[in-house]
């Protein structure tokens, strides 16, 4: 089942992003902008679902982790008992994300993760997200005040509660 988030562009404040999960809940949180680059969210969304990463941040937002902000930055917070439930274990998954946003994101700030190093398509994925990441910042610098893009996320096992393996 697909998640849905809008990343709303809200000039002179806080950008905003609004969730309707797999199983119909909805979240929305505030972040900090990030002017005409990419929000960082966006960035992670699209990366975790272009390269099939599961246990990441938006696999745990779709299990019904909310997001507070902390220190100006997106905090997971668990949803309740249960592994896929508590968004602080399984690190390395978190970790593989964050990697794999640093290598790829606007940034650019980071190498290719070692993870990735001869895994099969990996490189056809890394240049879609690439190609897809360029497109929405074309399409993020115009956007009006108020103005927003809707991306979709696929749910590990397409139900919403990722299990934390990778999706590869």
């Amino acid at each position: 089942m697909t998640l849905t988030a809008s990343f709303v562009r809200r000039r002179h404040e806080r950008d905003r992003v609004h969730v309707r999960r797999c199983d119909g809940t909805t979240a929305a949180w505030d972040f900090p902008s990030y002017g005409d680059r990419l929000p960082h969210d966006l960035v992670h969304l699209v990366v975790e679902d272009g390269l099939r990463l599961a246990g990441g941040f938006w696999d745990r937002v779709a299990a019904g982790a909310s997001v507070r902000l902390v220190d100006n930055q997106a905090t997971l917070v668990p949803a309740g008992p249960g592994p896929a439930r508590h968004p602080n274990r399984g690190g390395e998954d978190l970790r593989r994300a964050e990697e794999a946003v640093a290598w790829l994101g606007p940034v650019g700030a980071g190498d290719r993760p070692a993870w990735l190093t001869g895994a099969a398509g990996a490189d056809a994925a890394a240049e879609a997200v690439r190609r897809r990441l360029d497109e929405l910042a074309r399409r993020w610098r115009t956007l009006p005040d108020g103005g927003a893009i809707a991306l979709t996320f696929e749910a590990p096992g397409g139900d919403g509660h990722g299990d934390g393996t990778n999706r590869r």
